[in-house]
């Protein structure tokens, strides 16, 4: 099973996760790993964020934070975000 990582802010997590629900099924969704850039409201919210990332795969990519506050790590593909996140402080 694919997965992807976005880094977002903590208070965008039902957003971005309705977003992701609702478009699952489009080719933009399908040409953009899942990551709503497609849509210019969704794509600022997105501080950071991977590619797909299959079976057996690993992936590396480097946040850097440029605002302290609650964040959420979470996966768009579809039918993950609602289990597939985690939250972090950055100081």
């Amino acid at each position: 099973m694919q997965h992807n990582a976005l880094v977002i802010n903590k208070e965008d997590t039902e957003v971005i996760g309705g977003f992701a629900d609702l478009n699952s099924s489009s080719i933009e969704a399908k040409q953009n790993s899942y990551v709503p850039l497609w849509n210019k409201e969704m794509a600022k919210k997105v501080l950071a964020h991977s590619t797909l990332v299959g079976p057996q795969e690993t992936k590396e990519f480097v946040y850097t934070a440029k605002t302290k506050g609650w964040k959420t790590l979470i996966c768009t593909f579809p039918g993950h975000w609602r289990i597939m996140r985690q939250d972090f402080e950055v100081r």
